[in-house]
């Protein structure tokens, strides 16, 4: 009988890429395979966090590494699909508004899109004056998809993003 492989998203190692798990694997196995095991201060999340959208006053997520010596099913990965390896604990986030600078410290695992939410929340944005707002990473000035993942930002040695919230520009012509 052939074993049931899952597609899940690997972050960690560059670009995500994609692989193919089977549901009786170790996680440690799974990221040995790719060669993505965490070195020393590293953690693996699994699924995205978006703790931060309900929880706007929070400081912190709660989202907790997962633990290696479990298999695919137990971490629930067929449902979640996304390993964040080689990860930061946390990373504190700064978003620059009209002289306001609120900050939290996110998962790597929560997306652009949660970190803009909790941000509009955080700063008493109303959805409809702020639906053309998003975050500009700071320096460089370029704004990241909303389902990029905020792990994936971070350069490595890297434990802190800042952002401005800006008004999208949509080209004319």
């Amino acid at each position: 009988m052939e074993r049931e492989l899952f597609e899940l998203f690997l972050h960690g190692n560059g670009e995500p890429k994609v692989i193919e798990a089977a549901g009786d694997e170790l996680l440690k196995e799974v990221l040995a395979r790719h060669d993505a095991l965490p070195g020393e201060d590293e953690f693996v999340f699994v699924g995205e966090a978006d703790e931060a959208r309900c929880n706007v006053e929070g400081e912190c997520d709660t989202h907790a590494p997962a633990d290696l010596n479990l298999t695919v099913l137990e971490l629930l990965l067929p449902e979640k699909q996304h390993i964040h390896t080689k990860a930061v604990h946390s990373i504190e986030v700064t978003v620059n508004y009209n002289g306001q600078e609120p900050k939290r410290h996110f998962s790597p695992a929560a997306t652009v899109e949660t970190a803009t939410v909790w941000a509009k929340r955080r700063l008493h944005i109303d959805d409809v004056a702020g639906a053309e707002l998003v975050l500009e990473l700071e320096p460089s000035k370029t704004i990241p998809r909303i389902d990029q993942h905020l792990g994936d930002l971070l350069m490595p040695g890297e434990r802190t993003l800042e952002f401005n919230l800006v008004k999208e520009i949509t080209p004319q012509g």
